[in-house]
């Protein structure tokens, strides 16, 4: 029988310390978006939002996370107070912290020669929008990751602006243009016009393709680049309809009252649909087939991640995480009045305009202490598992922008110091009771200085290792699936070590067709295999010869010793 846990596990290198009780739930944080000055202009704080003036629409680069919104006006700070720099509608550009690292923009530097400030702690846009654009309020802006350039739909007009800013091609043969979705393989545009109750397609050039009616009130269109199909939100006609790519109708229906948002999946050619009086969130097959119904507050924007398939919603006073089936992952506080979403793709965050609260906000899902492990990751609930149980640390380190972040590593080769230090605790009831160690070194390479000495010496007196014919222990070489087995048997049976498994006779038929009955470690890996703490590969197969890492590792902690799982 395994041995149970008495006290806390704790195992790993002591590099962060840990808060336990995590808990494996998703939240919503702010990203932080500076490294420097924060928003009263005299406090070094890294700032959580942008200040707008009543920003009314917002669009990510899903590849770059570069971030472009339309706002009233745009407050700049010259290092020491905040004054309105722009005012009137303009377009804001806001590239990601690796660019704006190396450029000063508008409002940026200080008046002082040289600048007393450095110009990348400042949170400023690199570019405003041109006077001579005519900028008016945007309903709503797409971004061409293709080539980084930004479609703005605006009362009367459609522009088209480059990476930098620049516009490309303005267009004034528009009513109403209320939705614009870019098609990345060809750079066209769709737009949904609600005054003139059509949908058109724009070439990149701003030409029109083609235009469609029978709409009444389109009031959003969303795209899908794998076929080139789109969605349209018809408003007036309580319809969700599918066009082709040149503008036949595929399919229109949908049980809903007045759907005001489209947002396709592109994976899989799904489609979500908010609506707003019905209170509901439609989740539709490509086919228009209902896939789920999830009822919430006035749903009025969203945004899908084609990633991972998950949904994005406001409604209400909240932003709504969903998964792919509709279950709610997480909620936070969301714009009590018009608000728009976008979704980065290369990084699973989302960026919020928020018109009556004057600002634009980066949130990121949150399920674990380690900014390298998301709520994706398949060993999520282990490893978070683990660092509730003060079992692992993680590592702190500097990110590109030299900030501080505290990473997992999941990819590390577990070495036989580091199994030292999750066996040793573990079988102690915690760091603080495991001995010092002996007064003379077991191991010819491990000695009294090494960070791990107390450790190795522990699991060598409980008869879990017993090193090298040499004499030595190996204490950075690698641990492999073998010898993993050969530790976590020998620490869970009781008494530990060979002895606990002398009652254990393994199967005569092997469980995996690598490791035969002569394998040198058959009967550790059976065992584990028998008490559900190694399961193998898809193929059937264990690959003993495989080097062990720290999400695996993780694991295989969380079974044996049955850590409880949030």
């Amino acid at each position: 029988m395994l041995k149970k846990m008495l006290l806390l596990i704790v195992a790993a290198l002591p590099l962060v310390a840990p808060t336990p009780a995590w808990a494996a739930f998703e939240t919503i944080e702010l990203v932080g978006l500076s490294r420097g000055w924060g928003y009263n202009c005299d406090q070094p704080l890294s700032a959580s939002y942008l200040v707008a003036g009543s920003p009314s629409a917002v669009a990510v680069n899903p590849v770059d996370g570069h971030c472009w919104y339309g706002a009233d006006w745009v407050r700049c700070c010259d290092g020491h107070n905040w004054y309105i720099e722009l005012t009137g509608w303009v377009i804001v550009s806001f590239p990601p912290l690796s660019e704006r690292m190396s450029w000063c923009g508008p409002c940026e530097l200080p008046e002082e020669t040289p600048p007393v400030y450095r110009c990348e702690d400042y949170l400023m846009p690199r570019f405003l929008g041109h006077a001579d654009a005519d900028y008016r309020r945007p309903a709503s802006l797409a971004v061409n990751p293709t080539d980084g350039s930004v479609w703005v739909a605006e009362p009367g007009q459609l522009l088209h602006l480059n990476r930098d800013g620049n516009v490309i091609w303005v267009g004034t043969d528009y009513v109403n243009p209320r939705s614009v979705s870019v098609n990345r393989v060809d750079g066209s545009c769709w737009v949904a016009n609600t005054e003139n109750h059509e949908v058109l397609r724009v070439s990149s050039s701003g030409s029109i393709l083609w235009r469609v009616g029978g709409f009444n009130l389109p009031t959003s269109v969303s795209v899908n680049p794998k076929n080139g199909t789109a969605w349209v939100a018809d408003n007036g006609n309580a319809q969700v309809v599918h066009l082709d790519s040149a503008g036949t109708e595929l399919w229109r229906g949908g049980d809903l009252v007045y759907p005001v948002a489209v947002a396709v999946d592109r994976s899989d050619g799904s489609c979500w649909v908010a609506d707003k009086h019905a209170n509901v969130l439609v989740h539709l097959d490509s086919g228009g087939a209902e896939l789920h119904r999830v009822n919430m507050s006035t749903p009025r924007a969203l945004a899908v991640n084609p990633k991972h398939g998950d949904c994005w919603v406001i409604a209400g006073s909240q932003v709504i995480h969903l998964d792919p089936d509709g279950s709610v992952r997480a909620t936070t506080a969301g714009p009590s009045g018009a608000g728009q979403l976008s979704v980065c793709v290369a990084d699973d965050t989302v960026w919020l305009s928020d018109e009556e609260g004057n600002r634009v906000s980066h949130l990121a899902p949150i399920c674990s202490p380690f900014s390298d492990i998301d709520c994706w990751h398949w060993s999520l609930d282990q490893i978070v598992a683990c660092y509730d149980a003060d079992l692992v640390r993680g590592y702190e380190e500097k990110n590109f922008a030299d900030c501080t972040i505290y990473v997992y590593h999941p990819e590390y080769f577990v070495t036989r110091d580091q199994m030292a230090v999750y066996i040793a605790r573990a079988l102690a009831g915690g760091d603080a009771f495991v001995p010092p160690g002996p007064y003379q070194p077991t191991f010819s390479d491990v000695w009294y200085s090494h960070w791990a000495y107390k450790y190795v010496e522990h699991i060598y007196a409980e008869n879990v290792a017993q090193g090298y014919a040499d004499g030595s222990y190996g204490p950075s070489i690698p641990v492999d699936r073998g010898q993993m087995a050969v530790y976590i048997s020998r620490s869970v049976v009781d008494p530990t070590g060979e002895d606990g498994l002398e009652g254990y006779v393994p199967p005569e038929q092997p469980t995996f067709p690598d490791v035969p009955t002569s394998f040198w470690s058959y009967k550790h890996i059976e065992y584990c295999a028998e008490n559900d703490i190694v399961k193998g590969y898809i193929d059937g197969t264990y690959h003993p010869e495989f080097p062990v890492t720290r999400d695996q590792m993780a694991v295989y902690i969380c079974r044996a010793f049955e850590l409880p799982i949030s």
